[in-house]
């Protein structure tokens, strides 16, 4: 860990709270660097001249270097673009599956059955369709690709030209950070260019 020269928690977490701060475009960006630099500013007069410098040098671990650079990186990047974005919104989906997790630790050999869903977690078939041997086929293919750990979830629906529903499956769950929510058949699956080798077998 960084190895400071002074006790001083709020001022710690003051320069914390400027690290992980919103992505904002770049006028409002460039007047709340300005404020910083001049609070750190009016700060840093009023302290010994040992402590002005919060870290002692030779105890910068390389790992924090890298993080406020790429963090400033991406902060200039978002500015420039004009992005607006919550940082800790992007934080959120972390914690909550840290806490899950630490919430299931604590509760397995049987302690209780409210325990999370881990991503490993296989949740049976939910059927509807009417053609009962295409259904047990992709419940076959679905368990296998489960057992070989290449399945996190999985929808499939299939209709005749008459437009009644041979198979509705839906399996498993959203998969990584939304591993603790099981899928569902109006689940809304982000993925991206997929379409097109649908759209191109359409066209052929």
């Amino acid at each position: 860990g960084l190895q400071m020269k002074r006790e001083n928690a709020a001022m710690s977490m003051q320069n914390v709270r400027f690290f992980l701060r919103d992505m904002a475009p770049a006028d409002k960006a460039r007047k709340r660097i300005k404020a910083k630099i001049r609070h750190d500013e009016k700060t840093r007069q009023k302290l010994p001249k040992n402590e002005r410098v919060p870290m002692k040098s030779k105890a910068y671990p390389g790992e924090f270097f890298f993080f406020v650079r790429v963090n400033e990186l991406l902060h200039g990047l978002g500015s420039k673009m004009q992005v607006d974005l919550q940082y800790l919104d992007l934080l959120r989906p972390y914690a909550e599956r840290g806490l899950r997790e630490s919430a299931a630790y604590g509760k397995r050999n049987g302690a209780s059955s409210a325990r999370a869903l881990s991503s490993k977690t296989y949740i049976p078939l939910q059927t509807k369709g009417t053609d009962r041997a295409l259904e047990t086929k992709l419940a076959s293919l679905f368990s296998d690709l489960n057992q070989e750990g290449n399945l996190a979830g999985a929808q499939f629906y299939a209709i005749d030209k008459d437009g009644t529903t041979l198979a509705n499956v839906v399996v498993g769950h959203q998969g990584g950070l939304k591993s603790h929510i099981p899928m569902e058949a109006d689940t809304l699956i982000l993925g991206f260019s997929c379409t097109k080798a649908i759209a191109a077998t359409m066209a052929h």
